[in-house]
C-alpha cells in the first residue's frame, strides 16, 4: 500500500525520473516529514478524465512545502526514536543502518523534488494514485 506518482511523458524513457513511490507505513518519507498523502491528495489533486492528477499549481504548492522540509538531523532523530519504540533495530547486517535510512530519505526527497520541477517545467500534471 502506498502512493504512486508518475510523469507520463518520461516514465518509460527515464523511470528513475518519471516515477515515485512512497508507502503509508512508518518507513514513509511523508511520515518522516509530517505530511499525509491522503490529506495532500484531497487538498491539491483533481479528477481529470477519471484519473487523479496533481495539476501544475498543486505541483508548485507541494514543491514549496517539500523545499521547506529538509531531512534534518533533528527530524531524523525523532523518526528513529519512534521506530525504536516500535522495535526496529538499526544494526546493518540484516537491517539497514540509521545512516543508510537517512541517506535514503534524503535521496527520495530529492527524487520527488526533481519530479515536481520536471512536471512544472513540462507543464504536465503528475498522475497520482493512492492504493
Amino acid at each position: 500500500m502506498g502512493a504512486d506518482i508518475y510523469l507520463k511523458s518520461i516514465f518509460h524513457m527515464y523511470p528513475e525520473r518519471g516515477y515515485f513511490r512512497d508507502s503509508y507505513i512508518s518507513s514513509s518519507l511523508f511520515a518522516l516529514l509530517g505530511l499525509s498523502w491522503w490529506q495532500l491528495a484531497d487538498e491539491l489533486c483533481r479528477e481529470i478524465d477519471g484519473r487523479t492528477v496533481l495539476p501544475i499549481d498543486g505541483a508548485r504548492s507541494l514543491l514549496v512545502r517539500l523545499e521547506a522540509l529538509p531531512v534534518t538531523d533533528d527530524r531524523f532523530a525523532y523518526w528513529k526514536a519512534a521506530r525504536s519504540v516500535q522495535g526496529w533495530t538499526f544494526r546493518g547486517e540484516n537491517s539497514s543502518t540509521a545512516a543508510e535510512w537517512k541517506r535514503d530519505f534524503v535521496e527520495r526527497r530529492e527524487q520527488l523534488l526533481t519530479m515536481l520541477r520536471t512536471s512544472i517545467y513540462l507543464n504536465e500534471p503528475l498522475r497520482w494514485r493512492l492504493s
